[in-house]
């Protein structure tokens, strides 16, 4: 019996999973902008790493290391050896934002990913019913761990995570959620990879008697090697809470012997006509010597501010 190729199987896989991001955005299609926020745990929603920050993160088919646990399960699959990132972001007000992630390649047994997500929001003075400050102070705190698996079936990159969810407020609440993703094989010369993504499946998180969905989102993604200098990426998210929105985002490189920097542009349109003054954009550098990368991105968000991150990244292995 004659074997598929890869590009075979991605025939009937891409149209398939279209087909279900189609359906899945006339599901949501009772909800807008207007009900932007109305899941909770909105810090899943934050992201992880500078550089896809800097590529407004268009990066489900971009990304490679350790920071696919949160972008692309599936990505994890393509790793040789380990990998490693950490990134601090400075948010509006006193939030402050963090995310470590970690993944090794097991040779022919997969790729196992850790990546854990921090958020805090600061000393905020607690009030009662009425609004009158109680003399107390809530330091609410938000926290995301997930366990991803992934390994190469037929070609594509297929992988999954399992998340464990606790925030913190006036009371606690927790839950489990799970992502998943897949990553093509490169075609066009190995010029082009696609990816499907679908974050936060399932889980509610409950304050007392009320009890909240998760930020459910599916994507389909692309990145294109203009050449070995420049990529460009682009993401179409279908979001629970939100209207369908898109990402796209550039990186270029500057290579000098064991040296190289990276200039990198983005569009976001999650945030376009609902905050006043320039929103959406992000721009971003890199430095990369040998296994190790330093990264950085800006983005404004209009009359909130502007947010920073850096990260740091390492990959041994290959």
């Amino acid at each position: 019996m004659k074997k598929r190729k890869p590009l075979d199987h991605c025939a009937l896989l891409f149209p398939a999973a279209f087909a279900l991001l189609c359906l899945a955005q006339l599901s949501f299609a009772g909800f807008g902008s207007a009900d932007k926020g109305t899941s909770a745990a909105q810090f899943l929603k934050l992201g992880a790493g500078a550089r896809a920050a800097g590529m407004g993160e268009a990066y489900s088919a971009v990304c490679a290391g350790a920071d696919a646990v949160y972008w692309n399960p599936g990505a994890l699959s393509g790793l040789n050896g380990i990998s490693g990132t950490f990134t601090h972001a400075e948010l509006f007000g006193a939030l402050n934002y963090e995310y470590l992630g970690y993944a090794q390649a097991f040779k022919e047994a997969g790729t196992i990913g850790l990546g854990i997500q921090y958020l805090s929001a600061g000393s905020i003075p607690e009030t009662d019913s009425g609004g009158f400050e109680t003399g107390s102070d809530m330091n609410p705190v938000q926290l995301a761990a997930a366990l991803a698996y992934s390994r190469k079936i037929g070609g594509f990159g297929i992988g999954a995570a399992a998340k464990y969810i606790k925030a913190r407020l006036a009371e606690t609440a927790t839950a489990l959620t799970a992502d998943a993703g897949i990553l093509s094989p490169g075609f066009i010369n190995n010029k082009l990879r696609l990816a499907v993504v679908v974050q936060n499946a399932g889980g509610r998180l409950k304050y007392g008697q009320q009890s909240d969905p998760l930020p459910l989102n599916l994507k389909m993604g692309g990145a294109f090697s203009v050449s070995d200098n420049f990529i460009l990426g682009l993401d179409l998210n279908s979001p629970r809470d939100n209207r369908l929105y898109a990402a796209a985002g550039a990186e270029y490189l500057l290579r000098y012997s064991a040296v190289s920097f990276a200039a990198r542009f983005g569009y976001n349109s999650r945030t376009m006509g609902e905050i006043d003054g320039l929103t959406g954009v992000s721009a971003g550098l890199g430095l990369m010597c040998h296994d190790l990368a330093l990264d950085y991105a800006f983005a404004p968000f209009g009359s909130l501010g502007s947010a920073h991150r850096i990260s740091f990244s390492f990959k041994f292995g290959g």
